[in-house]
């Protein structure tokens, strides 16, 4: 007996050629897409209606206006505004895409959700697990990591399997999509052009904060070097637009709004060994408080060997091993790894408790 399977549509050739899969292994299959904003969406929708009509399915759009609003834009807003670099995309899998537009394609009656992510998600004696995919260039199950175990057990990814970008664009080609050939989406949605300081200017709600100006203080002795232009035009790790002369280039190394400071330190001074993870999410069971596994902390990025230690439920520590340092942003994402390259959970990253030069408020 065939399923029946919502698929996450965006006109993309990767939603797109999910849709054809499953259409060509006899399931039944209709589109949903997500309506995120007021403005801009349209050509979205008109996309995905198409590809709809060319394979026949039906087409539905699903009002996510107020729920993106609240659980991404604003997070994505406050978290800038408290000195932390979020990842937007990683909080919209968990609460709106794998969260909200599952249960609305439940209500359509759908089996599961189908997205075009790549990425493996197996269910085993009623059991899920998620995995990298096959194609290590293209793996985002980085960005899956914070969704539930039990919103998994409804999420299908048919492209898991797929070694490269082209076979992606040559099977959409041999389904006759017309988009096999569209380049792929980097920015995040709701930025245009990846400008994300223009994007908090817009949205801020108090001006006041855009431009009030306040100390630049170096790290190695805390001293003040310089007057920052407002703390919201930097972000952690950034090296570019500072102006100040230095031997070495400098970076910002912490951003403290409670006193409207920017520290600022040479590379060095980024690098850290130990780091906390909060809001942890667990994917797979632990006997052990302490357990040696390889984490990846920025979509894209390397793993490291690292060793874990559970604090509590929800809060880890992470200790890298092999000498290894990395320069750790607050408020990204934490994915753990087992050596089946199995995601083992994925948290928040805060260096409160493990670093105290790096506190963020």
């Amino acid at each position: 007996m065939n399923d029946r399977y919502a698929v996450a549509l965006s006109g993309g050739v990767d939603s797109s050629t999910t849709a054809a899969m499953l259409l060509n292994e006899g399931h039944e299959v209709f589109g949903v897409t997500m309506l995120l904003q007021s403005t801009g969406c349209q050509m979205v929708i008109d996309k995905a209606s198409k590809v709809a009509q060319q394979l026949g399915i039906k087409h539905y759009v699903f009002d996510a206006i107020n729920e993106f609003k609240k659980e991404v834009i604003d997070y994505f807003i406050n978290s800038y505004m408290t000195g932390t670099t979020p990842n937007p995309c990683a909080i919209c899998n968990k609460k709106i895409k794998l969260n909200k537009l599952l249960s609305f394609a439940q209500e359509k009656g759908a089996d599961y959700l189908a997205t075009g992510h790549y990425a493996n998600i197996e269910c085993i004696n009623n059991d899920v697990f998620l995995k990298e995919s096959k194609n290590s260039l293209k793996d985002q199950s980085y960005f899956l990591s914070l969704t539930s175990r039990e919103h998994l057990k409804y999420i299908k990814t048919p492209l898991c399997n797929i070694t490269h970008k082209q076979e992606t664009r040559n099977l959409a080609k041999s389904f006759g999509l017309n988009n096999f050939h569209e380049k792929d989406s980097q920015d995040i949605c709701f930025i245009r052009n990846g400008d994300y300081i223009s994007f908090i200017r817009d949205n801020i709600e108090d001006k006041k904060l855009l431009n009030k100006c306040g100390n630049i203080i170096l790290q190695s002795n805390g001293n003040c070097i310089a007057q920052h232009k407002g703390l919201v035009n930097y972000t952690i790790g950034q090296r570019r637009g500072l102006g100040i002369p230095n031997n070495e280039p400098l970076y910002v190394t912490n951003i403290n709004y409670s006193n409207n400071t920017l520290t600022v330190g040479i590379k060095r001074d980024l690098l850290v060994k130990t780091f906390q993870v909060n809001q942890f999410n667990w994917l797979l069971d632990i006997n052990d408080n302490k357990f040696e596994c390889h984490v990846r902390i920025r979509a894209g990025h390397s793993k490291y060997k690292s060793l874990v230690e559970i604090i509590s439920n929800d809060v880890v520590n992470v200790h890298l091993l092999e000498n290894n340092t990395v320069a750790v942003c607050p408020g990204q994402v934490c994915a753990l790894y087992n050596k089946d390259n199995v995601v083992i959970g994925a948290g928040i990253i805060t260096l409160q408790e493990c670093n105290n030069s790096y506190t963020t408020t």
